[in-house]
């Protein structure tokens, strides 16, 4: 008993230092491509990136948006917030923020609901088990600008894997006009394609069948947004309303596209994420 429990002592170990080696080599290789993309852009928002509870820098890339739009704490609507522990919104909830998080996974709203207890009685966060489509968008904005004692909204965020572009479209087509939009886009299509996949109401299945090219969302939004930024991980385009481009750098879609570096997600920073956190904001 006591060799077996030294053995997987030691493996334990071992395991220990072999994930903190690669995380740290993967964190290396992360700053020499993100100094390799400054290099050619020095005003790039990736400067200001970095990573509390996002994916990716978005963390970062959206305090600095809405520092330059003069918003301390800008309301949000998530659409997409997985189980809330790493998502685009968890950080700005962190620092006052008030928002809505919505999941169409029962399991994620059920996890959210029962970690975050104290702090969902605060009313700083709604949560909502939906599945979110163009038909529904009115009704959703509609709930959640009642429940945010708000007319405009700051920042929506949409990752849901494949019907991005529809919930945007309805967005547009509905007057809905927040400050600033972040979104997925398929970073394995090149800047110059244009592609949307067909609306579909069946999981993502872990394949490249998973959103719009960043120009096919550009040309959607173009009316009215601006294209700013992409994260270094090639998954999340940033958006900010015309009225304040002047606030930003002037790049096209062909400097700002960044392709798929989806291993940078796995960057992990500090200890394990939770949602223990904002129970103490109450």
């Amino acid at each position: 008993m006591n060799t077996m429990y030294k053995y997987f002592n030691y493996l334990n170990i071992f395991l220990r230092i072999f994930f903190e080696s690669h995380n740290q080599s993967l964190k290396i290789k992360e700053q020499n491509y993100i100094s390799k993309i400054l290099e050619k852009q020095p005003d790039s928002l990736l400067k200001f990136g970095f990573k509390v509870y996002s994916q990716g820098h978005e963390d970062g890339v959206l305090e600095e948006i809405f520092r330059r739009l003069n918003i301390e704490k800008p309301n949000f609507i998530e659409i997409g917030c997985g189980n809330g522990v790493e998502n685009n919104t968890h950080y700005l909830l962190l620092k006052g923020s008030k928002g809505i998080w919505i999941d169409s996974d029962k399991k994620n709203i059920k996890f959210i609901r029962r970690e975050l207890n104290n702090f969902l009685q605060s009313n700083k966060l709604m949560v909502l088990n939906k599945f979110v489509d163009s038909n529904n968008i009115p009704e959703i904005v509609s709930i959640s600008k009642k429940f945010l004692d708000i007319s405009n909204i700051d920042l929506v965020s949409v990752d849901v894997d494949g019907n991005d572009f529809y919930i945007l479209k309805s967005l547009v087509e509905n007057n809905i006009l927040p400050k600033v939009i972040v979104t997925e886009y398929n970073s394995k299509f090149p800047h110059n394609l244009k592609f949307v996949p067909k609306l579909n109401t069946k999981p993502w299945k872990n394949d490249d069948y998973m959103g719009a090219s960043l120009l096919s969302i550009q040309q959607l939004l173009s009316n009215h947004y601006c294209l700013v930024a992409c994260t270094h991980t090639g998954v999340n385009a940033f958006f900010i309303l015309n009225e304040y481009k002047d606030l930003f750098q002037n790049l096209d879609i062909e400097e700002l596209w960044l392709p798929p570096n989806y291993e940078f997600t796995k960057v992990r920073q500090g200890s394990t994420s939770t949602l223990k956190n904002l129970n103490d904001k109450n």
